[in-house]
């Protein structure tokens, strides 16, 4: 019979150490496969800015060969800057809908620093 017991509190976040290191660079980038209902992450962890060309290369190439000729998705939370607000929101209706709202909401567009509705 297997056993568990609760993680401490403060190890709950030891998985993203790596992720979290302070003062690296990391572009991260993301595909939703819906069809697998899976997201898949590349996340680059690095200190050498000489080395942003060659991790955005990488970064694009891995998404873009698991996305191929399907449907671009992408995990809003992991998004890099360069996708279409469809690829991050769904469909060209739901995208709309968002506009609506944030002309309604944030006339004076205050909100929207991360992945904004454009």
């Amino acid at each position: 019979m297997q056993q568990g017991a609760p993680t401490p509190y403060n190890q709950i976040n030891a998985p993203n150490d790596h992720v979290c290191t302070k003062g690296s660079r990391k572009p991260t980038y993301s595909v939703a496969l819906k069809e697998e209902e899976m997201v898949k992450l590349a996340v680059l962890n690095y200190s050498d800015p000489q080395l942003d060309d060659e991790a955005n290369a990488f970064g694009r190439k891995f998404r873009d060969t698991l996305q191929g000729d399907g449907e671009r998705r992408a995990y809003t939370n992991f998004a890099t800057g360069d996708e279409e607000s469809r690829t991050l929101y769904g469909s060209e209706e739901t995208v709309e809908n968002l506009r609506k709202l944030k002309r309604e909401l944030d006339p004076k567009g205050v909100f929207g620093w991360y992945n904004p509705v454009r």
